[in-house]
């Protein structure tokens, strides 16, 4: 019996198989050993034959999804602490409700794909910062600052109290 991949409508051909399959999502990956099905060998994709196959992907799934929600409510924690936002001040800046980072840290919620971007060009930005910083001293040891806190400062500075409050009452 054949079986042809509905997604590539092309005529690609599904392979029955067992074999290790990994998930993906958002930087996490898992492998799912031993999965049944008909397997797409062009999108990966996957018509699973036993209910134990298709059970066992989506717990994958899942655990992946948890792995990122922990991962991305760390990140915002750290950055708002940083940046020495309140909860309500980050949520406001971002467009939230007054509990949404309340939420957002405790991995109850999934925030909104740009308020991770925000944070993660936040971190990259600090450390772009640091390194020009550091190539543009000409030589002087900026070592004696390993505790980076200046950098903090000069990025808050950027986002000052002021400018934050501005931004939240203009909406």
């Amino acid at each position: 019996m054949s079986k042809f991949c509905l997604q590539c409508d092309d005529g690609t051909k599904l392979k029955l198989q067992t074999k290790d399959v990994t998930v993906e999502a958002r930087g996490e990956s898992c492998v799912v050993p031993k999965v049944t099905g008909w397997h797409c060998p062009v999108r990966g994709d996957i018509e699973f034959t036993d209910s134990d196959s298709s059970d066992r992907v989506w717990k994958g799934i899942e655990a992946m999804g948890e792995k990122v929600k922990a991962r991305e409510a760390a990140l915002l924690a750290h950055v708002r602490k940083r940046l020495k936002l309140t909860q309500k001040q980050a949520a406001e800046l971002t467009g939230g409700g007054h509990n949404a980072f309340s939420r957002y840290e405790r991995g109850e919620a999934m925030p909104m794909r740009a308020v991770v971007n925000f944070s993660r060009y936040w971190t990259s930005t600090r450390s772009w910062l640091r390194s020009w910083l550091e190539s543009s001293a000409h030589g002087y040891p900026l070592r004696k600052f390993e505790n980076a806190m200046w950098i903090d400062n000069i990025l808050a500075a950027l986002i000052s109290r002021e400018e934050l409050s501005h931004a939240t009452h203009n909406h």
